[in-house]
């Protein structure tokens, strides 16, 4: 056999040469027949033979000093003989004998670079593969015995190198022709059947430590076997049981319904968000964003698909309440169910929101998630069922036989709290709306006695928890006086509870709402890795004693005790809410409880608001006579001159005028650049999403002095955002148009986190958001929320121009979002991936993603959804959310606890819970179109593979379309994978000994797979 190119003649592999035998010649190679027509010498027998190449000593066997770990020498071995047969003319030469012996392909003379770079990496594995054989041969063990374990890594990494896969070598791949790859992909095999080889063999473990060289250590190994008198322990047993390592399961959040349509409906979706939720949490340290993920599902699940309950003076609630219609009915097993679903889904997300950092955006989320939770929970407690109805039910809802009134919840600190909440998406402020009309006329309809679970003022037993268990009692012959009725509530005495689980349900849900609004954020529990076991609550009564009442401790998230109770220090029933919003109140006088319970000055759970223009100047100011007596002005990093920021403050001192006249001092080209500073940009987001004031479904009662005595006639029922579209939407809509005009105006061509680029991001952000306000009024949604009639169409009270000036003014933004506001953002994506700054790519992304944030299902298309799935996709590779909590080891103290609110800038530009609300808005959505267009889904895919490996430039070679579905497996759905890797899979899926799997073992397989595919 005639030697190979680079290495000795090979006598083991077929004959006629080491690798190859040259471009097209005849013979061996590894695989023996042809083999790969490579670098290598022509075939035994052929008259022009090339002198040998000297021998090289292998590289991969590291002497016990110096060596070639990382084969560097080897590398540069193989260039010096490339660009040596280069200048003497021998590459050149044997391609033109291989051609002429008819071998090979005709490719060989065309490579490109990176076919070459192909066949030279290609080439330094076949030598390491020849070595591995020396070195087997030389010390008559197995194959790489002696090989060191960093050398073995290095070895596997070569071959995971040369995979088609790498849009790189993918293009020298389109130069060689098919028998070469043949031979290479033979030989890559050989390679790593000899590498698993080693493996078995190979060990990272360290040697003995040789003892040192001391006198009183000599002749220690005289007699070798004198150990055996010495008692020495077994200390196998404190290794402890082997720990199964964990299997990562494949979670389908697609599962949950975007619609529910009936009561079973909506006990499957709960169902569902269960159980995803229970495998988020189990997996919490291996699934990455678990708790963001569980958060945002829990949040789209009562935001947007579970219908609120509709107030009872609502005129369309006997045909539009989904909880009242009359043409319905429930079955107490359903309302059971039903409340047994929420009571889990309350756990997961207390445990997920407070292990998560707390921003302005989420704490109106987390409020109104949960005050969601508690009206759904109240609207299903007060079901009749028509088979077996619950007393409890019956009793809570006024329907018992008997002199018996209902009864209700008290939110009156749910409608203040929820004044300065920053509500971004419009679903958040018609949830404001319809949950303050539906608590607000159960409550006028209950007497006052018959009010429940007033933690906040008192942890109590309060008259109406006491008037409730009693009527129970009565009814079933339980024991009335007050230390039973406690136990009965707490659950310290099951009877209670274990005949009615949902008060239980109810009590803990209703506490979980009261707790997220206590004021001090040191009373909330830490920011830890907290799960769904941690967040149940355990309750205990301390009976009255002398001089003290009767009390409740409730303990959970690894307290003994919750103080996140009676901190509220009001006076009286707080009738006139109105009279004593009007007055200032200063900030530590609502600490007093704190400052009592916890001996120094407490934080409170958000810092004041943005818009607050007495926070801005550093001293009380209420009107804006005030505004002229402030020394010293804000001038926001020199951005607005001392005139512009006293005219800024005294608009905000107007706030129910105060979002046109931010507005358009804002679109004013001279005030558009000051946007580009944080502290602006976060007051005009307060100004503008803050709701200000709720206005109750009664007639407004004009002011009968001036100034006036209260703010009652500044309410709005929807907030000054929706009060504006309705009512004067010309003016606001054509501000943030120009705003946003102004700021395109100002772009210099490439992406700067400063300046010019800073100001349009954030009007890209405002008028995405203002638009989508406007898009919910033009929606079917409109019609079941009061203050949105003048705008929404089917309705007598619907006014036309105003609905004809929204239609107008959505197009034209999205005309200006999608023509011009786009293709900067994608000039600025292309230029920053190409020079690798991902970081300001991850921000230009999400903001591109956004845009298309409100699209409804029936709009979205190709465009669309291909813009949401690749930086979906680009995000969660290059951006880290730094929001996930560090989940403890096993048998390890938890780690400390983190800051529980977020004073820096959110990264992207959105808050991180609000990107995690968008993808699972639309993740549904995007899965049914890719169903429904599977051709369509395949170039999809493809497109979205070159865009994010960097091979989407028009000059590079495109591969053949791959057919992409879903993986087939338990929850998998949605899942894509090319129809290659779909039958490399089911190739090693079968069983090699023919035995049946277990259950266990096929879903362990199809888990790994859907690991490997993300």
């Amino acid at each position: 056999a005639a030697p190979g190119f680079w290495g000795p003649a090979s006598t083991q592999h077929g004959g006629g040469g080491g690798f190859g035998d040259g471009f097209g010649g005849g013979g061996g190679g590894f695989g023996g027949g042809g083999g790969f027509s490579g670098f290598g010498a022509p075939a035994a027998g052929n008259p022009q033979q090339r002198r040998k190449a000297p021998p090289t000593p292998p590289s991969w066997h590291t002497p016990e000093a110096g060596g070639d770990p990382f084969a560097h020498g080897l590398a540069s071995l193989a260039a010096m003989v490339a660009l040596q047969m280069t200048a003497e003319g021998e590459l050149l030469e044997i391609m033109q004998r291989g051609l002429e012996h008819g071998g090979g392909s005709s490719a060989g003379p065309t490579y490109n670079a990176d076919g070459l770079s192909l066949l030279l990496q290609h080439q330094l594995c076949v030598l390491a593969y020849e070595d591995l054989l020396q070195e087997q041969v030389a010390s008559g063990g197995a194959v790489g015995s002696t090989l060191s374990a960093a050398s073995l890594e290095l070895l596997m990494r070569s071959t995971r190198r040369l995979s088609a896969s790498s849009p790189r070598l993918a293009r020298g791949a389109v130069s060689l022709a098919p028998s070469e790859l043949d031979g290479m992909l033979t030989q890559l095999r050989t390679l790593s059947g000899a590498i698993g080889d080693a493996k078995a063999v190979v060990t990272t473990e360290l040697g003995p430590i040789t003892p040192p060289p001391m006198d009183e250590v000599r002749g220690s190994a005289t007699l070798p076997y004198f150990d055996r008198l010495t008692d020495l322990p077994d200390v196998e047993g404190l290794a402890g049981a082997a720990r199964e390592p964990p299997v990562v399961l494949p979670i389908q959040l697609s599962v949950v319904p975007d619609k529910v349509e009936t009561f079973a409906d909506v006990s499957n979706a709960l169902q569902q968000a269960t159980v995803v939720c229970t495998l988020l949490a189990n997996q919490r340290g291996l699934v990455q964003n678990s708790y963001a993920l569980r958060a945002a599902l829990i949040t789209h699940l009562f935001v947007r698909v579970v219908p609120l309950p509709l107030a009872m003076s609502n005129t369309g609630r006997a045909l539009r309440c989904f909880w009242n219609r009359k043409d319905r009915s429930i079955s107490h097993d359903t309302q059971a169910e039903l409340l047994r679903w929420i009571s889990l889904l309350c756990r997961h997300y207390a445990a997920a929101s407070l292990s998560l950092p707390l921003t302005v955006s989420f704490d109106a989320t987390r409020m109104i998630v949960f005050a969601s939770m508690a009206a759904v929970a109240d609207a299903i407690l007060r079901l009749r069922a028509f088979d077996a109805p619950s007393l409890l039910s019956l009793h809570y809802s006024g329907q018992a036989e008997g002199p018996v009134a209902p009864f209700a919840l008290e939110m009156r600190h749910f409608e203040r709290e929820s004044e300065r909440c920053q509500l971004y998406t419009p679903e958040l402020a018609v949830a404001r709306t319809q949950l303050l009309d539906y608590f607000g006329d159960l409550q006028r309809a209950a007497p006052a006695e018959n009010r429940l679970f007033r933690f906040e003022r008192s942890m109590e037993l309060g008259v109406g928890e006491g008037r409730l268990l009693s009527q129970l009692a009565t009814q079933l012959g339980f024991a009335k006086d007050e230390a039973s009725l406690g136990a009965f509530l707490s659950g310290q005495d099951s009877a209670m509870v274990d005949l009615f689980p949902e008060l239980a349900t109810f009590r803990d849900v209703v506490f979980m709402l009261k707790a997220m609004m206590v004021p001090s954020g040191d009373a909330l529990p830490e920011l830890r890795a907290w799960t769904p076991m941690d967040a149940t609550l355990k309750w205990a009564y301390r009976p009255a004693s002398e001089g003290s009442a009767g009390t409740f401790a409730v303990g959970g998230f690894g307290s003994k005790e919750m103080h996140v109770g009676g901190w509220l220090e009001e006076d009286g029933d707080d009738d006139d809410y109105y009279a004593v919003s009007s007055k200032a109140v200063h900030p530590r006088k609502r600490f007093g409880f704190f400052r009592r319970l916890f001996k120094k000055e407490p934080k409170p759970r958000l810092a004041p608001s943005a818009a607050d223009a007495s926070s801005l100047c550093g001293q009380e100011v209420a009107t804006e006579e005030d505004i002229l007596h402030v020394k010293s002005l804000p001038d926001f990093n020199g951005t607005l001159r001392a005139a512009d920021s006293e005219l800024l403050l005294q608009y905000l001192t107007a706030p129910y005028l105060r979002v046109p006249l931010l507005l358009r001092f804002f679109s004013q080209a001279s005030h558009t650049a000051a946007l580009a500073h944080p502290e602006l940009q976060d007051v005009l987001d307060a100004a503008v999403f803050e709701p200000g004031l709720w206005q109750p479904n009664e007639k407004k009662e004009m002011p009968q002095h001036i100034p006036a005595e209260s703010k009652r006639h500044l309410a709005t029922p929807v907030g000054l955002l929706f009060q504006e579209l309705t009512h004067a939407p010309a003016v606001t809509l054509g501000c943030v148009q120009t705003l946003l005009d102004n700021a395109l105006d100002m772009d210099a061509g490439r992406y700067s986190p400063h300046g010019a680029s800073a100001t349009i991001l954030y009007a890209v952000r405002l008028t995405l958001r203002v638009e989508g306000y406007v898009r919910y009024l033009l929606s079917p949604l409109a019609e079941t929320c009061r203050g949105l009639e003048r705008a929404a169409g089917g309705n007598m009270q619907c006014d036309a121009p105003t609905r004809a000036e929204l239609a107008r003014g959505s197009a034209a933004l999205r005309a200006k979002l999608e023509d011009h506001a786009l293709p900067v953002m994608q000039g600025w994506y292309a230029r920053l991936r190409r020079e690798g700054q991902t970081r300001d790519a991850c921000v230009v992304a999400a903001h591109m993603a956004f845009l298309f944030s409100e699209v409804t299902e029936e709009e979205l298309d190709a465009r669309g959804l291909f813009t949401l799935l690749s930086c979906r996709i680009f995000i969660n590779v290059h951006h880290d959310y730094d929001v996930e909590p560090t989940v403890p080891l096993p048998g390890h103290p938890p780690p400390k606890p983190r800051k529980r609110d977020v004073r820096e800038r959110p990264s992207l530009g959105f808050a991180a819970m609000d990107v995690f609300d968008l993808w699972q808005r639309h993740l549904g959505k995007g899965l049914r179109w890719l169903q429904a267009n599977p051709s369509q889904a395949s170039e999809m895919m493809e497109a979205v593979v070159r865009l994010l490996s960097g091979a989407e430039d028009a000059s590079t070679p495109r591969m053949a379309t791959r057919t992409w579905h879903s993986m087939v497996g338990m929850s998998c759905d949605g899942r894509f994978v090319p129809d290659t890797a779909a039958a490399a899979a089911s190739a090693k899926s079968g069983r090699q000994d023919g035995q049946a799997e277990t259950w266990s073992q096929v879903a362990e397989r199809e888990a790994a797979a859907a690991a490997r595919h993300g």
